[in-house]
């Protein structure tokens, strides 16, 4: 039996829909108090047209803020994420990469030790109550793994990770709820995807330079994501390891 065909046997009428692209940066320097709005869209980073969409959260160990387009921004001590949920729309441009570029060239001086490119998916089972958690311990986990002592798992949760040849992929599986508009809840399993980069260097130039690559490989990371997710757990290769992604 192929992934593809236990699938379908679980997941009649499901939805499966990339859900957020995240871009983190690390650096021993990164203060959340540096982290404002204001300077933000002052120094161009953030264009000066887009709105808030709520109040910030700011204190000395947090700052958030949040856009009325769909980008949010975290800082915390050593660290500072770009986060951009994805819509239905695949013609509007993801505005997280332009915003992460723009922070580096405002800030080309941190000294940056690592980047993380994080894509999210859900895929709901919203026919079918335990459609999630079959699936998780059927499908993707072998048959002796998913009934050990004659009991299945209550809970699929499984991580993977790949050594490609420009980074390291780690991936993860669990079992999650997602709350509908009307505020029932559909069984799904979450993907999520870290294409963990060092940033290494004899000069700062270097650093800088091997920063931007790093960063210019975030559409060849969505696209391995999405063929990893869609094709080898989703579809119809029944290998959840492929050998050209070892």
């Amino acid at each position: 039996m192929t992934l593809e065909t236990t699938w379908n046997s679980y997941s009649l009428n499901q939805t499966v829909e990339l859900q957020e692209l995240a871009i983190a940066l690390f650096a021993k320097t990164l203060d959340p108090k540096l982290a404002q709005p204001d300077f933000f869209q002052f120094s161009g980073i953030i264009p000066q047209d887009w709105q808030l969409q709520s109040n910030p959260v700011l204190n000395d160990n947090l700052a958030q803020f949040n856009f009325e387009n769909g980008v949010n921004i975290l800082a915390q001590p050593r660290t500072i994420s770009f986060f951009e949920a994805l819509g239905r729309e695949k013609s509007k441009p993801l505005e997280v990469p332009s915003v992460a570029r723009r922070y580096i060239n405002k800030l080309p001086h941190v000294d940056y030790q690592a980047l993380s490119i994080n894509p999210k998916t859900i895929v709901s089972f919203p026919n079918q109550k335990d459609g999630a958690r079959k699936y998780g311990a059927e499908a993707l986990l072998s048959p002796k793994l998913a009934r050990v002592l004659d009991r299945a798992p209550t809970r699929a949760s499984i991580g993977v990770v790949y050594e490609l040849q420009r980074c390291q992929l780690q991936l993860s599986i669990n079992e999650v709820n997602v709350q509908k508009p009307d505020g029932s809840l559909v069984p799904a399993l979450l993907f999520s995807g870290n294409f963990n980069y060092s940033i290494a260097g004899e000069t700062a130039n270097d650093k800088y330079t091997r920063l931007e690559q790093c960063l210019d490989n975030w559409q060849t990371d969505l696209d391995t994501f999405r063929e990893l997710v869609q094709t080898h757990f989703l579809g119809e290769s029944d290998s959840i390891f492929p050998p050209e992604m070892m």
